[in-house]
């Protein structure tokens, strides 16, 4: 009740960067500019940081390093895009649908230090980029539809066992095939 002592403070960096569409060099000084603003005011990290929907969706970035306290990746927000690399910071926890489909990227790590806590992957979220290989780790328990949809990793049929498609223990689709008598 004390109004001079909040318990609770919202703060997006998101709008600014929308302003920038089509000219990553800008977003990513316009980005590092408010992220560092957001550190100086928060300096014990509580700040929980998410990438929100189409956020670079359909522009020409070709690279982006991920801040530490990331916990949420939103829908399609690297649709499309030039990146050719791709790694989930540790502490996110949801992948959302069609967050990197349409990329070149051709290898993805879900999880490079061995530590993450993903458990969420989206519809879509790989589907027609460039992958021919994929991790994800056991911490993931929910996979959506399509995930690896038209991808090369989808159309090695090396990947395929008993015509289900896995990566490391994930069922990620099945196929049936008509026998004929």
């Amino acid at each position: 009740r004390d109004r001079n002592h909040p318990s609770l403070l919202m703060w997006s960096i998101g709008n600014e960067i929308g302003d920038t569409n089509n000219q990553p060099e800008q977003a990513a000084r316009v980005t590092q500019m408010l992220c560092e603003n957001v550190r100086k005011h928060d300096p014990r990290g509580n700040g929980v940081t998410t990438i929100g929907s189409g956020a670079f969706c359909y522009t020409m970035l070709e690279s982006i390093t991920f801040g530490e306290n990331i916990r949420y990746i939103g829908a399609d927000c690297f649709r499309g895009t030039y990146l050719t690399e791709y790694s989930v910071p540790k502490k996110v926890t949801k992948l959302m649908g069609g967050t990197i489909a349409e990329t070149p990227i051709t290898q993805v790590d879900l999880d490079p230090m061995g530590e993450g806590i993903l458990s969420y992957v989206g519809p879509s979220a790989f589907a027609e980029s460039g992958i021919v290989s994929i991790v994800f780790p056991d911490s993931v328990t929910s996979i959506g539809e399509n995930v690896l949809m038209s991808t090369l990793y989808y159309k090695n049929y090396s990947n395929w066992r008993d015509y289900i498609l896995y990566v490391g223990n994930h069922v990620i689709a099945s196929q049936t095939t008509n026998k004929g008598t």
